[in-house]
């Protein structure tokens, strides 16, 4: 199975897009690059709530922090799955 990916506009500004998904690269590899960006964003937080929790009045923002990296987590576990999924054969 050789699944490609689509081309993908990720826009911030209305001037156009900030970053691009080019067509047909590799499914397998721009999951797994999605899962280490959601990696990295889960221990940035992570090392955020930590330093933050300690200072006055941070409980609040680290509920916050972690509630990010528990996404993050979440969309790495998704990620890792579905390229687990495709390396072993299995539908997409």
């Amino acid at each position: 199975m050789s699944l490609k990916t689509s081309s993908a506009d990720i826009c911030l500004a209305s001037d156009g897009p900030m970053l691009q998904v080019v067509s047909g690269r590799s499914a397998i590899e721009a999951l797994t690059l999605a899962t280490e960006l959601s990696e990295g964003v889960q221990l940035m937080l992570e090392r955020w709530r930590d330093d933050f929790g300690s200072a006055e009045g941070g409980e609040l923002f680290c509920a916050e922090i972690t509630a990010l990296a528990l996404l993050a987590e979440t969309a790495g576990a998704l990620t890792r799955s579905v390229n687990w999924s495709i390396k072993q054969g299995g539908e997409a």
